[in-house]
């Protein structure tokens, strides 16, 4: 499974048409959260996304038809309600390079995959689960990176990455 090495900027919180803040599912402030990735990563993420809309319509039997409360979001939604949502946006998110995707997306893409392979793993299909529990899911690592201040890069009490033999750059 490929590991997305992204940035994740919480937006401020969503607001009603008259200003009122709205709550997600646990009573928080909702905040959508955008994932900065490369075009490249963009893209692949995309690549992954599609293949589970397109599984969902040659084989909708391995999704059910409950509404689920995927992460944050603040009401239930089917299946088919989230597949028609990635539907409606996959191609402006494929042409516009500069659109970065939310977390939620992310979310329930994930979802629909784990429910994806709970089917197949309760069909006996084995082999097929493992391979799209392998192939499918996108796993974010957020790219935290540490700045230090020039006069502690100078401290011998730091090693910086790439450091081995102490010596420092002035």
């Amino acid at each position: 499974m490929e590991v997305f090495k992204v940035k994740l900027n919480e937006m401020p919180a969503q607001r009603t048409r008259h200003g009122k803040v709205k709550l997600d599912a646990y009573g928080d402030e909702l905040k959508s959260v955008q994932v900065i990735q490369s075009p490249e990563q963009k893209k692949d993420m995309l690549n992954h996304m599609n293949n589970v809309v397109r599984i969902f319509g040659e084989q909708p039997e391995l999704f059910d038809t409950d509404k689920h409360q995927v992460a944050n979001d603040p009401r239930a939604y089917s299946v088919e309600e989230m597949v028609t949502d990635f539907n409606d946006r996959l191609k402006s998110w494929y042409a516009m390079s500069g659109n970065h995707l939310y977390k939620s997306f992310i979310d329930r893409h994930n979802f629909m995959v784990n429910m994806m392979v709970e089917k197949l793993m309760d069909l006996r299909y084995i082999d097929e689960a493992r391979y799209v529990l392998e192939t499918y899911p996108i796993k974010l690592k957020e790219n935290k990176q540490i700045e230090i201040y020039k006069s502690l890069q100078m401290n011998d009490l730091f090693e910086l990455p790439g450091d081995s033999d102490n010596e420092r750059k002035e």
